[in-house]
């Protein structure tokens, strides 16, 4: 008997993103980059005490996108991120279908005698020398947040005779360093502009801007910070970890506050060789460099990906570091299975220590789905101050506790979410939360969204919260064996 072709609806960056849900890290829903700040954030918008942002037609919530040095009030928007030649950028529009407004925002490059005045004479040159028709509604310099700045506003007209439609485009340039500006690019319907502009006027002078010098310096603090904190992570530090078993479930709540089952979890922490990547190995098999060793983190679970039709996502991962952090390796398989239709793919992982003949250590990651046959490597030299798959799974329970106050730590790592395997600088914000318990966020790359974990002061996981709303929650395997049974649904083996 055949089985139906698997209809495969999600790649392996999904079983990855399964398994690292599993690691007990927990994505918070935001709207805007400003969702997941912390309250006690230091860098938050310039207004009065008591500044009320829906008086001003701004959402409640501030744009705070620390990549562009920005934090301030925007109106209501939906928030997208994107990046052009390596540099974020930021989009919103207005949320109503088809959207009447957008806004751009992101970091211009030019010469150091350049002025926000001068780019906007340019423009408007460059449009009266083109014959381009467009009428002058604002050009004027203006300072929010003492920064330097100009904003004009032009009404312009796109197409020609019964296809001509008026807009409206508009800029505010503000001076980022001595040679990068930041720049906000505005198009509106005539219709809506009236509000729009009443919106941002006020939602400009909560502007907030750091410098490009700033923001480069305070990288450079985190990553000095990340390497100390790294460095300080012993053979005997680790060793309380070794035994960690825990089971997760994984539930959302539906509008009507009913308890929704989403997957279940293992996480695993032992002390091992690194030839237990390979289970069906036998140790007498092993070579010397197999007999090394080490920690090993290892992650299971099932998610539901579509119950009506049926189609689960299995995952397991296996990740190895040397005791000394010098090394690491690791296997990563996630499948999707639907019915007795499946389709795998998997990862592996290799970072080997320097030596005479390379200096720097490297990084090699393969990833295969069983439907082709070729694998495409992907290498890099290892920079300093970077961050080992198995303890960036196990971080929250090895941040120093010692002081109640809010430190942050960069590092570089293997970015798991990507579709192309890259190398990014992941951040992490770890402070004091409620009732003795700490907080831990994390953006792994300057543009994502905020990772948020919650432990204990004994550095037990408590709980996390994903976008989509699903909540991660230590539970017993016996607990969650018997939801399942009860709600009908399939685990796995």
């Amino acid at each position: 008997m055949h089985s139906q072709p698997l209809n495969v609806t999600a790649p392996f960056r999904l079983a990855i993103l399964t398994v690292m849900a599993i690691c007990l890290l927990a994505l918070l829903d935001t709207a805007t980059l400003a969702e997941g700040q912390s309250e006690k954030d230091d860098f938050q918008p310039l207004t009065p005490d008591d500044f009320q942002p829906a008086r001003h037609g701004l959402a409640e919530r501030p744009l705070i996108a620390q990549p562009l040095g920005l934090a301030m009030y925007v109106p209501d928007s939906q928030l997208v991120t994107d990046r052009a030649d390596g540099q974020l950028v930021v989009s919103l529009h207005d949320p109503s279908d088809p959207p009447e407004w957008t806004i751009t925002l992101q970091h211009m490059h030019t010469d150091r005698g350049a002025t926000p005045r001068g780019q906007i004479e340019q423009h408007l040159a460059a449009l009266a020398e083109s014959g381009q028709e467009h009428q002058v509604i604002a050009n004027q310099s203006v300072t929010p947040g003492n920064a330097e700045g100009h904003l004009c506003y032009l009404q312009q007209v796109s197409g020609s005779g019964r296809d001509a439609e008026p807009y409206i485009s508009g800029w505010l340039i503000l001076r980022a360093s001595p040679d990068a500006f930041l720049v906000f690019s505005i198009l509106s319907t005539p219709e809506a502009f009236p509000l729009l502009r009443t919106a941002l006027d006020a939602g400009f002078e909560t502007i907030n801007l750091r410098s490009v010098a700033e923001l480069s310096l305070e990288r450079r603090s985190r990553i000095d910070a990340g390497r100390a904190f790294l460095e300080s992570i012993t053979p005997e530090r680790l060793l309380p970890l070794m035994d960690t078993r825990q089971w997760a479930r994984l539930y959302r709540i539906d509008s009507e506050g009913r308890e929704i089952e989403v997957g279940y979890s293992l996480l695993e922490v032992f002390e091992a060789k690194r030839g237990e990547l390979h289970p069906g190995r036998r140790e007498s098999e092993y070579t010397s460099t197999e007999r090394e060793e080490g920690i090993m983190v290892k992650l299971q679970g099932r998610i539901i990906g579509d119950l009506d039709r049926g189609i689960f996502f299995d995952s397991i991962a296996m990740y190895w570091m040397a005791w000394d952090q010098s090394e690491e390796a690791w296997s990563v398989r996630g499948t999707q299975r639907q019915g007795q239709a499946e389709r795998s793919e998997s990862e592996t992982g290799l970072r080997i220590a320097p030596s005479t003949g390379n200096p720097r250590p490297t990084l090699t990651v393969i990833r295969q789905r069983s439907s082709d046959y070729q694998r495409t490597p992907a290498e890099w030299s290892v920079p300093d101050a970077y961050l080992s798959q198995a303890l960036g799974s196990v971080l929250g329970r090895l941040l120093p506790r010692d002081e109640q106050r809010r430190r942050e730590f960069s590092y570089y790592f293997y970015n798991y979410t990507q579709a192309t395997p890259q190398l990014t600088q992941r951040t992490d914000q770890w402070e004091p939360h409620d009732n003795g318990q700490w907080r831990l966020t994390t953006h792994l790359n300057v543009d994502s969204p905020p990772i948020v974990s919650i432990y204990t002061a004994d550095g037990e996981f408590v709980r996390t919260r994903r976008p989509d709303g699903t909540i991660t929650e230590p539970a017993r395997i016996e607990d969650i064996r018997r939801l399942w049974q009860r709600r009908g649904l399939p685990m796995g083996q």
